[in-house]
């Protein structure tokens, strides 16, 4: 019986440590399709530019990023400018308001998903230092794609699926539910956020999406169509900086 037991505890001990290492051959594997650890980490800023197609609209768009945790996000819509970002402590809008704008500071939940994006390194670099907990749930088909379906959960408990490739080991896909708060509590719900990337190219050293398409509890939201991506450009600190009123 004993000989049974230690035999199990074995079998028991060898399933986890094969789960683990699957996990991060699958990261490792991932980071390496992007251009690698090393390439990745000498992109200290980037901006992307192109069109956003929103209920039949197409409207040119600005994202610049830079480290540690900046953003903003320029949407040209109608003769008007959009303008979202996280300058690293706090997030801010510029919104139309008649014929002219207004810039009103964002509170912390709205501020929340900017600083989340403003990570472009993603959840998995570096992913045990960050406090995320990285879980194979195993392999699926999705839109006809073999993937990996991982599982990531932040040091907060928010939990976001990640779809890999299981050739070309590209993250094509991430699925989060956020509370989306409406005109009145009785409209506030979980929303399923639903992430997909597509159309990878070469950007010098790196492998990045050019087309992203957001789908909100089963609805097309918008598609992204990136025309341009440079790496490394200079921005003036005040680009991210919230105006004076």
């Amino acid at each position: 019986m004993k000989s049974y037991m230690i035999a199990f505890v074995f079998l028991l001990c060898f399933v986890f440590t094969a789960r683990a290492q699957t996990v991060e051959h699958i990261v490792k594997q991932n980071i390496a399709a992007r251009g690698g650890l090393q390439q990745i980490e000498k992109v200290h800023s980037i901006q992307m530019s192109g069109y956003a197609t929103m209920n039949g609209m197409n409207a040119p768009f600005t994202i610049m990023m830079e480290r540690p945790g900046k953003l903003r996000i320029d949407l040209h819509m109608q003769n008007n400018t959009i303008v979202q970002a996280y300058d690293g402590n706090i997030g801010w809008a510029r919104i139309p308001d008649g014929n002219g704008s207004i810039v009103r500071q964002m509170s912390p939940s709205e501020a929340q998903s900017l600083k989340d994006e403003a990570d472009f390194d993603g959840p998995l670099i570096h992913y045990k230092q960050k406090g995320n907990k990285v879980v194979l749930l195993g392999r699926v088909m999705s839109n006809g794609i073999d993937s990996y379906k991982l599982l990531v959960t932040n040091p907060k408990g928010e939990k976001t699926t990640m779809l890999v490739n299981a050739r070309s080991y590209n993250i094509t896909g991430e699925i989060t539910h956020k509370k989306v708060t409406g005109s009145n509590p009785v409209s506030s719900h979980m929303a399923k956020i639903e992430t997909n990337y597509s159309d990878f190219k070469h950007v010098r050293d790196l492998v990045l999406p050019f087309a992203i398409e957001t789908v909100v509890d089963g609805k097309r939201i918008s598609d992204l169509k990136i025309n341009n991506i440079q790496l490394n450009p200079d921005f003036p600190d005040s680009l991210f900086t919230m105006p004076a009123k």
